[in-house]
């Protein structure tokens, strides 16, 4: 006589598997032939689940129960109290070859074993509101965290590249599995590592723009400085580039664009004056290769 064998659990999540964009059914399996009593997450994964059935299981020699995707407490919970009907099914089994049958044969069942069978059934009925195992969002998973702080945790920086977000989602995938109490898995992991990294280059390219604009304003307001301390005929081209960080050839190119706005400023006053729209006269100009000054554009009603 076969004696029933239980193979608990260990790792909280260990009935969670998923393939092919789902999460894979999970049963009570018994081995008539060596009287091993497991929970089981599904291993195929291109068939429906009534499809996906070994032979050992369709000829009965492995009798399955569908069960929720229970934790692993609650799943060796049920492995302790199925013990006994599965001892029972396993005392009224007999296996014999037929015609038709594999080299294994084919299992029948008698009378007794067919109602542990059946108390089987209603058994894991019970476990309907057992803890089970859950999907969640990686970004509901850190809801309570700032994205920044998720970097910190794991050294993520604007420069990480993908085989260090692929690192880290192995890593936080331990963690959870090491959690005594883990009723969930994390999904959209690297996903979610990627978001977090690329806000952080987000980040990095507004700083950039930021200074952009900061040298734009102060190369605005050097070429003003240079400009007038030029219209004063002291200091000379030389030593005002000095002072500004740039050579006498550049005060003097700066000098000449001042003087070519200025005479872009006259024109556009004049052409104001006369009546025509600020746009008209902005398109005309800029055909001609002539940009309108941006401190006129501000000023312009």
């Amino acid at each position: 006589m076969t004696t029933v064998r239980i193979a608990p659990l260990e790792k909280p999540t260990a009935l969670y598997r998923h393939a092919n964009n789902k999460v894979m059914p999970t049963y009570l399996q018994l081995n008539l032939q060596n009287g091993a009593l497991e929970a089981i997450a599904e291993e195929t994964t291109n068939d429906p689940p009534e499809r996906a059935i070994p032979g050992s299981a369709l000829e009965g020699r492995v009798r399955r129960w569908l069960i929720p995707l229970l934790t692993a407490e609650a799943a060796n919970a049920l492995l302790t109290e199925a013990g006994p009907l599965a001892q029972r099914i396993l005392n009224g089994v007999d296996i014999r070859r037929t015609r038709d049958s594999s080299a294994e044969g084919v299992a029948t069942l008698n009378d007794d074993a067919r109602a542990a069978d059946d108390e089987l059934d209603v058994l894991i009925q019970t476990y309907q509101g057992a803890p089970t195992i859950s999907e969640m969002p990686a970004a509901t998973w850190h809801a309570d965290e700032e994205p920044t702080e998720i970097a910190d945790d794991w050294g993520i920086t604007a420069s990480s590249d993908d085989a260090k977000l692929d690192r880290v989602a192995v890593e936080i995938a331990a963690e959870i599995e090491a959690s005594a109490d883990a009723t969930y898995v994390p999904t959209g992991v690297l996903d979610y590592l990627r978001e977090v990294r690329d806000g952080l280059r987000d980040a990095v390219r507004a700083e950039l723009s930021e200074v952009a604009d900061q040298r734009a304003r102060l190369t605005a307001r050097r070429d003003k400085l240079i400009r007038r301390i030029r219209s004063w005929d002291v200091d000379s081209d030389r030593s005002i580039g000095m002072l500004a960080g740039v050579s006498h050839t550049q005060v003097q190119n700066i000098a000449k664009v001042s003087a070519g706005e200025g005479a872009v400023v006259r024109e556009i006053a004049d052409r104001v004056s006369k009546g025509h729209g600020l746009d008209d006269i902005a398109d005309d100009l800029n055909a001609r290769g002539v940009s309108v000054p941006e401190d006129v554009r501000k000023s312009a009603p």
